[in-house]
């Protein structure tokens, strides 16, 4: 009777804490849990008590805590192997949020050898059609994404649509969210029209399926502006991003995560209108709501703090986007680690503010850390590198380093231009950079006609390159 009522609690705490979850209350979820932690022995059910461990991993990674998630299911993992097998469904789960994990830490080579794996395992027990592998395929497509490695994601994107449009159909949930996904990474290669193209065939589907104010037709709305940003429709993306703000709030409240997102998308494009004082106010607004709802370490909430530097950067207020460089680099050194993404890209941020600053010895040597990092952690063709050796260019140049500058300025250029466009502001703020060099050289007519193509190009707006991922996708699919 003893077991039978602690059993009962146990129940009751987990379903507490999933409807707390479900809610957005996660600090509450995590409390539930701990209770039914209490409740557990790993040594009398070891089962039972993975279990319970496993929704603990779930609801620490909701609150970005992904080096706990990991150690929590790294232990999971040891009972479900032994106990299961090594191929027993709980078993493989296990090892594919272990892998999202890792992948959330910016150890993108080291999730993608834990997705192979998942994948393969997955093949051979459930078969290559089934929902679970597909998934598999499907975050193994978007970790090859984050690596920059644009052209083998589509493919894989493509070979699983392929097979979920045969086995799911073309309107199931996971078909339409790996479309998604494809338009994604369509429109990181520079692909807009495409993109643009693709959102907009899915928001229809989904609309269809799932109803004009269901949260995944709502993210795909949200997607779909971010591609018209990125071509510089800037006012049709604020209306749309207001558009699926307001539903966003009716149907989850202001405060999740999801409404959050598109609030600092919307954010983003009042930055990139020159609305630097607005973007400055809303930025605030959601790094208040960010550390209410996700806590102040949340790599959500660092990344729009780093995005808050950006634009004080831009209304001249240098020495207050230092500070806020600086806290933010501490915060996710310690959280994240020196080497993830986010770190470096708030790394690259304060290396543009130190020479916005006129610290250009001290920006350079920013720069040439990140770059050494970004090399390693990325690559060196990825879009984040080369960012970064744009902005080493600048900084050399403006030292009056001619001829370093404009070796690193022609070789990063057509870069700069295969990946963002030739009509980008990022690339036209270049052309600009790249001209004061070949006019400091006295190299005239070179100067002159990059001048001109740089006064002739879009308006220039982007400032600092912002390399955030405004997108969203289901790299946490189950």
């Amino acid at each position: 009777m003893a077991d039978e009522r602690r059993k009962a609690a146990l129940e009751s705490y987990e379903l507490a804490s999933w409807s707390a979850e479900k809610r957005v209350q996660y600090a509450d979820a995590l409390e539930h849990l701990r209770k039914a932690e209490q409740l557990t022995d790993r040594a009398r059910d070891p089962l039972e008590w993975a279990r319970v461990q496993f929704a603990i991993g779930w609801v620490l990674y909701d609150q970005g805590q992904y080096q706990q998630v990991e150690s929590v299911l790294r232990e999971v993992l040891k009972e479900r192997e032994r106990l299961l097998g090594p191929q027993h469904p709980d078993a493989l789960a296990t090892r594919h949020y272990i892998a999202r994990a890792v992948h959330s830490q910016g150890r993108f080579a080291e999730a993608e050898t834990w997705y192979r794996t998942v994948l393969k395992l997955r093949e051979k027990v459930l078969g290559r059609e089934h929902r679970d592998t597909l998934i598999t395929r499907t975050n193994l497509a978007t970790v090859l994404d984050d690596q920059g490695k644009y052209a083998e994601a589509e493919a894989e994107y493509g070979a699983v649509i392929g097979v979920e449009q045969k086995v799911l159909g073309r309107e199931d949930r996971d078909t339409l969210e790996t479309r998604n996904n494809l338009a994604i990474v369509l429109d990181e290669q520079g692909r807009r029209a495409e993109a643009e193209a693709e959102f907009r065939a899915v928001l229809t589907l989904r609309e269809s399926v799932l109803g004009p104010e269901h949260p995944e037709t709502l993210t795909t709305r949200n997607n779909l502006a971010v591609a018209l940003d990125e071509q510089g429709k800037y006012a049709e993306a604020e209306k749309e991003y207001r558009a699926v703000l307001k539903l966003q709030e009716k149907v989850l409240g202001p405060e999740h995560p999801s409404t959050l997102i598109t609030r600092g998308n919307l954010t983003d494009t009042l930055q990139q209108q020159g609305r630097y004082e607005e973007a400055e106010e809303e930025y605030r607004a959601v790094v208040n709501l960010r550390e209410k709802v996700l806590g102040p370490e949340h790599p959500g909430t660092l990344r729009r703090r780093n995005n808050l530097a950006i634009v004080l950067n831009h209304q001249g207020r240098y020495a207050e986007a230092e500070v806020e460089n600086r806290a933010v680099i501490a915060v996710e050194q310690k959280v994240l680690g020196p080497e993830h993404p986010l770190t470096l890209e708030a790394r690259n941020t304060l290396a543009g503010t130190l020479v916005h600053e006129g610290k250009y010895a001290e920006g350079e040597a920013e720069y040439r850390t990140v770059l050494n990092l970004r090399q390693r952690v990325l690559g060196l063709e990825h879009p984040d590198t080369v960012a970064t050796r744009g902005g080493l260019a600048t900084a050399i140049a403006e030292q009056q380093k001619y001829t370093e500058a404009e070796l690193t300025f022609s070789e990063v250029l057509p870069k700069f231009e295969k990946i963002w466009g030739i009509d980008h502001p990022a690339t036209l703020e270049l052309c600009e950079g790249y001209a004061e060099c070949l006019k400091g050289q006295g190299k005239l007519p070179q100067a002159k006609e990059l001048a001109r193509r740089a006064a002739e190009g879009a308006r220039k707006v982007l400032g600092p390159i912002i390399q955030t991922r405004k997108n969203t996708r289901s790299y946490w699919q189950s």
